[in-house]
């Protein structure tokens, strides 16, 4: 039975043949390599089996919705419209959603311990519908608007919005300041939230700058 497919970069992938291939019960692709596939949509993966995934680079992408168990390397990368994100996953250790356009994610990852948000300009508190990771020990949210109340998330499960910390102080998240670094959570863990420098890395990411010469018509 057929365990590692790639079809990187094909036009011809679509999200009812992504289903397609997860449809049988029978289905032992272990590792998936979609990447640059600009017919994806709308993507739902099931799979008990599946543990590598690459979904980089597939421009069209605003939905993906994942409910793999053994999943352990996801590289998601580089979708400039996915808009919303969703994981059930009790194996993957870590995330980079980073510089994506996200206004939704739902995180159900009970061994996920790296999480990077930075560069998610679109994520607020209300973006968070569902973040259970229990394990989670490093936390990278520079240049989002996610706040203190996004850490109470990350506790709860989703549940209770509002509260301190164990050493009854506030926690702030996404500080626009250049010296707010990192913080500690009650839970311990490790939470980046420089804002301004990722902004300014964005910027120069997506900026040109053009010299004209001076004799320049």
């Amino acid at each position: 039975n057929l365990v590692e497919l790639d079809l990187s970069f094909c036009p011809l992938i679509t999200d009812d043949i992504m289903a397609h291939l997860f449809t049988s019960s029978s289905s032992c692709l272990e590792k998936l390599m979609v990447r640059g596939c600009d017919g994806l949509q709308n993507t739902r993966i099931n799979s008990s089996k599946l543990r590598v995934l690459d979904i980089s680079l597939c421009g069209s992408l605003k939905e993906v919705e994942l409910n793999c168990d053994a999943l352990i390397d996801l590289e998601i990368g580089m979708c400039l419209s996915l808009q919303s994100f969703s994981i059930d996953s009790s194996s993957i250790p870590s995330i980079n959603l980073s510089m994506l356009p996200l206004n939704r994610i739902y995180l159900d990852c009970a061994s996920l311990t790296h999480l990077k948000l930075s560069g998610c300009f679109a994520m607020s508190n209300d973006s968070v519908e569902c973040c259970k990771c229990p394990s989670l020990t490093n936390l990278d949210i520079r240049g989002t608007d996610l706040t203190g109340d996004f850490f109470v998330l990350m506790g709860d499960g989703g549940g209770n919005r509002g509260g301190e910390d164990e050493v009854g102080t506030t926690t702030t998240l996404g500080d626009d300041s250049n010296t707010a670094a990192a913080t500690t959570s009650r839970r311990g863990i490790q939470i980046n939230t420089k804002r301004a420098k990722v902004k300014n890395e964005w910027q120069s990411l997506c900026t040109w700058e053009v010299n004209f010469p001076s004799n320049w018509d």
